[in-house]
C-alpha cells in the first residue's frame, strides 16, 4: 500500500525534475509577452514563476490521481474476471436496506463475508437508540467478543 507522503515526494520529486523546463518555458512566454505589454511581461518574469510551478504541480497530481485510478479499476476488473473464472458464487445486494434497533447491543443493516455486487442506488442504513454499536455495512468475518 502507497503512503500519501510517498506520493508528495514522489510529486514534489517529479515538479523538481521539470522546474528548469517550466520555467525556462515562463521566461519565454514572458519574453514574447513584454513585447507587446512590457508591465504584463515583467509582471509574468517576477509573479508568474510561481503559478508556472502551481500550475505543473496541479498537473502532475492530476496524472497520479489518474494513474491511481486507473490501477484501482484494474484490480477491480481483474477481481471480477478472477470471480467468474473460478466460479465464485457473486452476492448481488440491490435497494435499500434499513436496520434500526432500540435497547441493543449492536446493529448492524448488512454484514457480507463473500464476494458482493453493489448495484447502482443501493442504499445501506443502519440507526439506533441506546445501541452499543451501530454499523450499515460491515464486510469481512465478525470477530468475537474473545478475539
Amino acid at each position: 500500500m502507497v503512503e500519501k507522503d510517498q506520493v508528495v515526494k514522489a510529486i514534489n520529486g517529479e515538479l523538481e525534475i521539470r522546474k528548469k523546463k517550466v520555467l525556462n518555458r515562463n521566461a519565454f512566454e514572458a519574453l514574447f509577452s513584454a513585447l507587446s505589454n512590457p508591465i504584463a511581461g515583467l509582471s509574468k518574469i517576477f509573479v508568474g514563476r510561481n503559478a508556472a510551478m502551481s500550475s505543473e504541480k496541479q498537473h502532475i497530481t492530476q496524472n497520479y490521481i489518474i494513474d491511481l485510478l486507473c490501477e484501482i479499476d484494474a484490480a477491480i476488473s481483474k477481481m471480477g474476471e478472477s470471480i467468474k473464472n473460478n466460479d465464485i458464487p457473486l452476492t448481488v445486494i440491490d435497494g435499500l436496506i434499513e436496520a434500526h434497533g432500540e435497547n441493543v447491543e449492536e446493529v448492524t443493516a448488512a454484514h457480507i463475508e463473500a464476494p458482493v455486487e453493489f448495484k447502482p442506488g443501493t442504499h445501506i442504513r443502519a440507526s439506533g437508540e441506546n445501541a452499543g454499536s451501530v454499523t450499515g455495512l460491515h464486510i469481512g468475518r465478525k470477530k468475537n467478543k474473545d478475539e
